[in-house]
């Protein structure tokens, strides 16, 4: 977040894989307030991963994720997508670049060299 606000570019935010699932999103939800709050010039999209459970997806939903993914059956996908715009949100499946950071010596260089890349490149 700070080396987006420092470039002044939007961030896309997307959770682990199934972290919907595991950490559940209340978690999820805290954290992007959080970063929010520290960087509010910062144009957020937070993405949250439900695995293949839709009832988490919807649990979600709930608590007014706006942006989620859920994998799995796609007839529960659908119900899911329909829930989701009846209530403003979507699901979102599109390819992102991505950089994890949990293995960075130096986060806020990794961001901000990934963040430059991105913006160069769009």
């Amino acid at each position: 977040m700070a080396a987006a606000a420092s470039l002044r570019v939007p961030l896309t935010l997307l959770s682990g894989p199934g972290a919907g699932v595991h950490a559940g999103p209340g978690w999820f939800a805290a954290i992007i307030r959080l970063a929010e709050a520290e960087h509010p010039s910062v144009a957020v999209t937070a993405i949250l991963d439900c695995a293949d459970q839709p009832g988490r997806a919807l649990a979600a939903l709930r608590m007014g994720t706006p942006v989620l993914r859920l994998g799995g059956n796609r007839k529960a996908r659908a119900r899911v997508a329909a829930i989701a715009e009846a209530r403003g949100a979507r699901l979102d499946d599109a390819g992102y670049r991505t950089l994890d950071l949990a293995a960075c010596e130096d986060p806020r260089a990794a961001s901000t060299a990934f963040l430059q890349e991105s913006k160069k490149s769009s």
